[in-house]
């Protein structure tokens, strides 16, 4: 018969860092938003300013919200989301 005594092996993945599945689906949604809105302005309004370094400005900027302005209690759902990746 089964043993009903809890495994005692490492458990992996993001359930074992305390993150859930759905917090890492939100940044992965916002930077799909944020990747498309940022096409759209460079295409249309701005087409001498280069993608990537305006990506790479925008990474460096939600890097320094996360870590001088998002909190866990303000925010949990992004920040957590934003832990995971």
């Amino acid at each position: 018969s089964p043993s009903t005594v809890p495994s005692t092996a490492p458990s992996t993945g993001m359930a074992a860092c305390g993150h859930d599945g759905g917090s890492a689906i939100l940044a992965l949604s916002l930077g799909i938003l944020v990747g498309a809105a940022i096409t759209h302005v460079c295409s249309r309004y701005m087409p001498g300013v280069p993608y990537t370094p305006t990506l790479l400005l925008v990474g460096v900027l939600v890097a320094t919200l996360k870590r001088f302005v998002l909190t866990a209690e303000g925010s949990p759902h992004l920040y957590a989301s934003l832990d995971a990746w």
